[in-house]
């Protein structure tokens, strides 16, 4: 199964490993982020059918938020699909930073 990677640094920056995902149709897809917990959102169209467009980053898995894993619709069409991240970042006590990254990354259905 994919997994997508996000790393948030404290600049605001974000980094996907990767930062496109190629993939089938059936296949599922997770994401994950050790900063805290994140949002995915497909803006124009989203692979996933019924599934939805929005998943989130709030399951902890040992040092990781993660989304469900979600699959690949049958009849997802063959091409990228941009998405968004938002991300609450925990840092030091109770203080909490907002990062976005608005349609950078890509999960791109192959044939």
């Amino acid at each position: 199964m994919p997994i997508v990677t996000i790393k948030a640094h404290p600049n605001g920056n974000i980094d996907y490993k990767p930062g496109l995902l190629r993939t089938q149709r059936l296949r599922k897809v997770q994401w994950r982020c050790k900063e805290g917990p994140f949002l995915v959102s497909f803006l124009e169209a989203t692979p996933f059918g019924d599934a939805g467009a929005e998943f989130e980053g709030n399951v902890v898995s040992g040092d990781f938020f993660e989304t469900e894993e979600v699959q690949i619709d049958e009849e997802a069409e063959f091409r990228g699909y941009h998405y968004a991240v938002v991300i609450v970042m925990t840092l030091e006590g109770d203080e909490a930073k907002i990062v976005l990254n608005a349609g950078c990354p890509e999960v791109r259905v192959d044939p």
